[in-house]
């Protein structure tokens, strides 16, 4: 592995250089082609019931056991292939690989026969960010609960919805926290002083278990136990 680009200027000709990256470009195309045949198969799988056909009672369990495909990947696949399915547009947008299904699944709550033209360019143009707030003002949802999960058998992570200005706030500053059983976090009050969270835990088995989020109700009886934690941002 290289770490400065003189080293690998003096061991490697540009013409090797150049030839790595057109191999990566090829890899890139393919993947596109290959994510567009995976949507037509599954709009086939769809239409005629392969996957009741074969003993799954639903096309996600299908994607996730028959096709090994993660729970994440299963849905952004589903959600856009049927949905591609009525919109000719979005299809062929697909197809032609100028739409990534990762930019196609983020447009789904609101891209309709009448508007799917406006939000294919809008998810072509865009990046990321600025194409979920475009999505959001379209389609307010409500607040996300606080999530939680797993890095491993005794540290959880955890996430929370934040307003724009207090996420903007603390952009840049390290506000992650590490929860582990029967542990306080020190105090974090030059992290992002008016952003906090009271965080209930019990862990009533080996593996531990979120109960609660939020300052209302007592702990005493429940056996939890309160630890101020500033949130993460970035």
């Amino acid at each position: 592995m290289f770490t400065k680009l003189n080293q690998v200027r003096k061991s490697q000709d540009e013409k090797h250089l150049r030839a790595v990256h057109a191999q990566t470009c090829e890899a890139v195309e393919r993947l596109k082609s290959c994510e567009a045949e995976l949507i037509r198969c599954l709009q086939e799988v769809d239409r005629f019931l392969v996957h009741r056909f074969l003993g799954y009672n639903s096309l996600f369990q299908y994607s996730l056991h028959a096709l090994k495909l993660s729970e994440a990947q299963s849905y952004a696949y589903i959600t856009v292939a049927r949905k591609a399915q009525d919109l000719p547009q979005l299809q062929e947008a697909i197809t032609k690989g100028d739409l990534t299904v990762s930019k196609a699944v983020r447009i789904t709550s609101v891209i309709n026969e009448a508007n799917q033209q406006k939000w294919i360019g809008l998810a072509l143009e865009l990046p990321k960010r600025d194409l979920e707030r475009e999505v959001a003002r379209e389609n307010p949802r409500a607040a996300r609960p606080e999530q939680a999960r797993f890095l491993d058998a005794h540290t959880l992570e955890l996430s929370t919805p934040l307003s724009e200005a207090n996420y903007k706030l603390g952009r840049g500053k390290k506000c992650s926290a590490r929860l582990r059983p029967g542990k306080e976090l020190p105090s974090r009050t030059k992290c992002i002083t008016e952003i906090t969270a009271t965080v209930r835990l019990s862990f009533p088995t080996a593996a531990g278990v979120i109960r609660r989020f939020g300052p209302s109700s007592t702990t005493s009886n429940l056996g939890l136990k309160e630890v101020p934690m500033p949130l993460r941002t970035s």
